[in-house]
């Protein structure tokens, strides 16, 4: 047993280089103070750095309305990444910042300060429809408009789809039951010039 070794036991004993070639692939043992003292030092100054950059990020973030803090106890039912097909053709991807409330979906880009607003009023109907072999969301909006939306994942896809039928549907059922107000008309898409309010992360799934 090699713990019955002792110095007395050892003592005299002497390696060659025959011997050192037995253990030159050996892994490195390290002694616990030396451990201790990486620990202490090294990996203090590596988190110090870190903990600096992640809290510049999050004051961009916050400062930008991205922080899930901020929205804690607000009425957004998800938020998350989704791609919406743009541009005037509807050729393009791009990749936005969607945040599904109870009354209306909002949107911006990266580093955007504005917000894009659809109401739930404005949609005629939450479909599924495929482009390219992918799944996607089609919003039928008034006015004969098409609002495509690509998810990163499936079980995102699932999500979205499942909450923005259920909120439409509600939506609707709220709107047959409101008092009709004549010569009133309401903007389809619209720019907010505050952030929007998240409560639950699609991303994370």
């Amino acid at each position: 047993d090699i713990g019955s070794f002792d110095e007395e036991d050892t003592k005299g004993i002497k390696l060659l280089d025959c011997d050192q070639d037995l253990y030159k692939n050996f892994p490195l043992v390290i002694s616990e103070r030396w451990q201790q003292e990486v620990a202490e030092t090294v990996y203090e100054a590596v988190n110090a750095d870190t903990d600096k950059i992640e809290a510049r990020k999050r004051a961009k973030n916050k400062q930008l309305g991205h922080e899930e803090d901020y929205a804690l106890g607000r009425d957004c039912i998800m938020h998350g990444y989704m791609l919406k097909l743009g541009n005037p053709f509807l050729t393009q991807w791009q990749r936005r910042d969607f945040y599904l409330f109870p009354n209306r979906l909002e949107w911006r880009g990266e580093g955007e300060s504005r917000q894009n607003l659809l109401t739930m009023e404005q949609i005629l109907s939450v479909e599924e429809t495929q482009i390219k072999d992918k799944k996607c969301i089609l919003l039928r909006i008034k006015g004969g408009k098409q609002f495509v939306l690509q998810c990163e994942s499936d079980p995102e896809f699932v999500q979205w789809k499942k909450e923005l039928t259920e909120t439409f549907t509600e939506a609707q059922r709220l709107l047959r039951r409101a008092p009709k107000f004549l010569n009133k008309s309401r903007p389809g898409v619209v720019e907010l010039s505050k952030p929007p309010l998240c409560h639950r992360n699609s991303n994370g799934l």
